[in-house]
């Protein structure tokens, strides 16, 4: 055999295994301290300070490694052991100071409840798409915390995360933030029905917060066909409208979007335990 047609059979060799689908496997770790021994030192409900953690497995090599060093440094430490996430648990500052609070009696005995997770959410095959969950209840009113979308680049030797401001063709940012603001009216009107009852009443809510000062969001993943933005809590609306979402299709964002992201979105794969939640995930 002449080595042209060797050449020519290793290429597509190459390409189908760098198209291999990721795995959607999550590792999970729960570290507990200071667990209550009756209902009153329990206090708010929950009897231990809790500590979540949840980390992909993807089987791409250099993907699980940025997801793993991403989960560490947002919980504080290396050692994701199950024993290595106890100790430090044990140990935390946090946790530390909430006891010493609980010992002085007086208010209702508080217990944290922190969750750190990283999980595949999609894919394509020159992507993979993240959601990170860093939420944190620490005493107050109610838990609040940030939702971080990240989409990296598959064949990468150091992945990271592709900037919002990448993507973008010359000039399209403030058309994408019209775009988004009238998409996350358009959420809130069919999924906060109870608090907003039409999509102009959702402009009004968000203009009233944001003091028609709209600057839109940087926190973009690849979608079904388009392209998916999550503001945080507080971001453009009160905590009791939650995380306003905004799906844009890719006929919105031509001009907008460089092409070969949005030839990528018509390839998105959702997270089959996505799907499952809700089959009209985007």
């Amino acid at each position: 055999m002449s080595a042209k047609p060797l050449f020519l059979l290793v290429l597509p060799l190459a390409a189908a295994v760098h198209a291999a689908p990721l795995s959607y496997r999550t590792v999970t770790l729960e570290a507990r301290a200071n667990c209550a021994k009756t209902e009153k030192e329990a206090g708010n409900g929950s009897k231990c300070h809790e500590l979540n953690v949840a980390y992909p497995k993807t089987g791409d090599k250099a993907l699980d490694a940025w997801a793993l060093r991403r989960i560490q440094k947002a919980v504080g430490t290396s050692n994701l052991t199950p024993k290595g996430l106890q100790a430090y648990w044990a140990r935390n500052e946090e946790v530390k100071a909430v006891n010493e609070s609980n010992a002085e009696g007086g208010d209702t005995p508080c217990h944290l409840d922190y969750n750190r997770s990283i999980e595949l959410q999609g894919q394509t095959p020159h992507y993979a798409v993240f959601g990170g969950e860093y939420w944190d209840y620490a005493c107050g009113p109610h838990g609040n915390g940030v939702y971080d979308l990240a989409v990296v680049r598959r064949d990468a030797a150091k992945p990271q995360a592709l900037a919002l401001k990448d993507i973008l063709l010359p000039g399209g940012r403030a058309r994408l933030n019209r775009l988004q603001k009238e998409a996350a009216a358009e959420h809130l009107a069919k999924y906060r029905s109870d608090d907003v009852s039409s999509v102009a009443e959702a402009r009004r809510a968000i203009d009233e917060y944001t003091g028609k000062d709209f600057k839109g969001t940087d926190n973009w993943r690849l979608a079904k066909g388009g392209l998916l933005f999550v503001f945080q809590s507080y971001e453009i609306t009160p905590y009791v409208l939650g995380r306003p979402e905004a799906y844009i299709p890719a006929a919105k964002l031509k001009g907008i979007v460089k092409p070969e992201i949005l030839r990528e979105a018509a390839h998105y794969q959702i997270a089959p335990k996505i799907l499952k939640e809700d089959k009209n995930a985007k």
